[in-house]
């Protein structure tokens, strides 16, 4: 309890012994065990300008056994096991995969979970920024770069299941060309996210809607919490790409 992890470079954390599951998908899949920052039940909670990245040992440089990535890298900073109001903020997240679980099963700790994540860079993250299971999350002023990075390339940044209550508001995507908004949110159809103020490429889009109308496992537009821990809270997201490119991330304290 009352934990403040601040101003560290968490680089190329690694599992020197992944493990082979072979029920995981229909060819099996190597499976690390170890994130570089992993909260069991902690509560009151502050991550602070951090840096999380898999440089300098990126996944391209991992051998394949089975036809499958020899994966050594798990979350940067995962948050489970009834784990409760924790802060995120400032952080640059990059050249990572499974990037933030919030709730490490669909039976983790109702009541709990309760997560604000504001003012992040998110840049070359294939998914799981974050992936939300049961709690409450606030998601505001991040900036998303979805543009593949050193082999890192996006499947989705934001999913809301196991009747997750997700508020994303006011947050930047950056798009490269032929990207399409309906891939930037996941859900498993009990999820909700309810969004507003977010841009792509700098147009409000109403990014529910875009990923409702391409898929079969419809995200709720409704939650059942108001957010009122709401520090820094900017009303636009017009600025964000500019102004958090200096402002995130490790050693960058005075």
């Amino acid at each position: 309890d009352n934990v403040i992890v601040r101003n560290m470079n968490f680089a190329a954390t690694e599992d020197c012994f992944p493990q082979w599951d072979p029920t995981d998908g229909s060819t099996g899949n190597w499976n690390s065990n170890y994130d570089s920052v992993t909260l069991r039940g902690a509560t009151h909670v502050w991550a602070d300008h951090n840096t999380f990245t898999d440089a300098p040992h990126l996944d391209s440089a991992n051998p394949k056994y089975y036809g499958r990535e020899y994966q050594i890298h798990d979350g940067s900073l995962d948050i489970t096991k009834g784990s409760d109001l924790v802060t995120v903020s400032y952080n640059q997240f990059t050249n990572h995969d499974k990037t933030m679980l919030i709730g490490s099963s669909d039976t983790d700790s109702v009541g709990k979970l309760r997560v604000s994540i504001h003012h992040n860079v998110w840049k070359g993250i294939i998914q799981r920024a974050p992936l939300a299971r049961i709690g409450q999350i606030h998601i505001y002023n991040n900036v998303y770069d979805v543009t593949p990075l050193n082999g890192y390339a996006a499947q989705y940044s934001i999913n809301s299941r196991a009747k997750a209550q997700v508020v994303a508001e006011n947050n930047y995507w950056k798009l490269p060309s032929g990207a399409k908004a309906a891939k930037l949110l996941s859900g498993d159809g009990t999820g909700s996210v309810k969004g507003s103020g977010n841009l792509v490429n700098g147009t409000t889009t109403d990014l529910v809607a875009a990923y409702n109308a391409a898929s079969s496992k419809d995200l709720k537009t409704t939650v059942n919490w108001t957010p009122t821990l709401t520090t820094g809270l900017e009303t636009s997201a017009k600025n964000l790409l500019t102004s958090l490119a200096t402002t995130t991330g490790a050693c960058l304290l005075k």
